[in-house]
């Protein structure tokens, strides 16, 4: 079982992923992870 971290903004590779994770600020200095798992 192999994975790899990918940093895009393109569609098509998200859209072949199984999770996508992120860091969002939702206020000053306070930082969110969020990870969402890809139906197929």
């Amino acid at each position: 079982h192999t994975q790899f971290i990918i940093i895009t903004h393109r569609k098509n590779t998200m859209e072949a992923s199984d999770a996508l994770y992120g860091v969002v600020m939702e206020d000053t200095a306070v930082s969110k992870v969020l990870a969402v798992k890809m139906e197929q």
